[in-house]
């Protein structure tokens, strides 16, 4: 396989702004800084926003599992060597543990995750800081934790939040130095209380050389850290939005059910086809060709996308599997590739059917304020029946897809419902008797299938 050219570029999703240069070539030529990385972000389509949102919510989660994590483990050898001090050392790492776990269901909730997490990360740095000052012994400390603070910001927080925080991290540090060093600022309590105050202890946290050597290597460190970890995360940072843009992809042109796997890694069986009991949904546009002749070319595909667009979101809404689109025609299933009940899905099926006639009367009257005289007018049938189900395709190319009589069946019933009305048979209509009213439209006989089929139309 050979490397991608260095003009290479990703496709632009609707709604994304390309702003000068693809993602791609941001990362072939090292120009993704954090600005551009949020302008990428603000200007995709909301799927992919949400797709990053997802991962980073996630991520903050993991983050407050290792902040319990790292105030639990430590305080057990501090208390052990500075006994004295034991009810301190147990008081603050419980409060900050049980504030760090009572923190979790928000940040896996509440929109604003990212700056409850940067409030989390200044009592980071508030409790490090002081903890510094405590025991004096600041070139230990900047070694060990202000780097992995400054690190685990660069990760979990947005570029610019966590470049303030490191700034003023480092300016409380580089003062605490000073300080220290001038004799103004004594020793913390806990040394002093400890006794640790005293002998060559106090001689190495006071001694002019040892801090001047600390103050120059924590100016140089915490920057430093922020800078390289910022060069390698920007890496990650690409990844996830290309990973985004792949996962958006996918959901075009694949049921979102479907893509659920796919993303959560269950792949599954491309060879294996199930017999399910589904309940199946075909609806068509009465008159579509004319309604084509009748309009420009452009003008007649944005009000078919829209349509369609539209469509899919109250499919969505309701569960349905979105199995293809026809032209005009939409065929969509209920029972795979995920299941619950036959009669639950036939209410769904049904009502999702009964808000997309709603729908379609909506936007008619919108496009007849804009000037477009030809209505939509959709028929739908509605069938419940067995049917196979699974991947259907070549190697190259694969749908998931459902197929048997009883598909065609609901294709048929459609071909005879009146337009602007849903059709349902039998089968379906036994499943929603009890909940949704129906009038019957007698027996139909249609092509494939050997006896009469009973029809049911949906009241209202």
């Amino acid at each position: 396989m050979t490397a991608p050219a260095a003009t290479e570029t990703l496709p632009i999703l609707p709604g994304e702004v390309d702003a000068g240069a693809s993602p791609k070539a941001c990362l072939l030529t090292g120009r993704l800084t954090g600005r551009r990385y949020q302008q990428l972000v603000k200007s995709a389509p909301q799927d992919i926003r949400e797709s990053i949102d997802t991962v980073e919510r996630n991520r903050a989660v993991q983050l407050q599992y290792l902040r319990i994590l790292a105030y639990a483990v430590p305080s057990i050898p501090f208390a052990l060597i500075y006994h004295e001090l034991m009810q301190l050392f147990i008081i603050v790492p419980l409060c900050m543990i049980s504030l760090n776990a009572l923190c979790i269901p928000l940040v896996r909730s509440v929109p604003w995750f990212r700056g409850l997490n940067a409030a989390l990360f200044v009592m980071d740095i508030i409790i490090t800081e002081a903890f510094v000052w405590q025991l004096g012994l600041v070139t230990t400390h900047s070694i060990f934790f202000l780097p992995l603070i400054i690190m685990a910001m660069v990760v979990f927080l947005p570029t610019r939040t966590a470049g303030a925080l490191t700034f003023a991290m480092t300016a409380t540090h580089l003062t605490l130095i000073v300080l220290q060093g001038m004799g103004l600022l004594p020793l913390g309590p806990m040394l002093r209380q400890s006794g640790l105050d005293a002998g060559i202890i106090r001689e190495i946290v006071t001694q002019k050389d040892v801090l001047l050597s600390s103050f120059i290597f924590s100016s140089a460190l915490l920057p430093g850290t922020f800078f390289g970890t910022y060069w390698l995360f920007k890496l990650l940072r690409q990844r996830e939005y290309e990973l985004a843009r792949s996962n958006a992809l996918i959901r075009r042109y694949v049921p979102h059910q479907l893509a659920d796997q796919l993303e959560a890694g269950e792949l599954p069986d491309t060879s294996a086809h199930e017999r399910k009991k589904l309940v199946i949904f075909f609806s068509d546009i009465q008159g579509f060709t004319q309604a084509a002749d009748q309009l420009e070319a452009e003008e007649f595909s944005r009000i078919l996308n829209e349509y369609l667009q539209e469509m899919t979101a109250i499919a969505s809404v309701h569960g349905g599997t979105i199995d293809k689109f026809i032209g005009d025609a939409i065929l969509i299933f209920f029972g795979a590739p995920k299941a619950t009940s036959d009669q639950d899905h036939a209410l769904r099926c049904v009502r999702m059917a009964v808000d997309m006639q709603k729908r379609v009367g909506e936007l008619n009257d919108k496009w007849f304020n804009e000037g477009i005289q030809v209505p939509f007018r959709v028929r739908m049938g509605i069938n419940a029946g067995v049917a196979t189900v699974g991947s259907f395709g070549s190697t190259g190319r694969m749908d998931y897809t459902a197929i048997g009589n009883q598909v065609n069946l609901a294709s048929r019933l459609q071909t005879h419902c009146e337009p602007g009305k849903i059709l349902l048979s039998h089968a379906a209509w036994a499943l929603v008797k009890d909940h949704l009213p129906c009038i019957e439209k007698g027996e139909i006989q249609v092509k494939g299938i050997h006896y009469p089929v009973r029809t049911y139309e949906v009241a209202g």
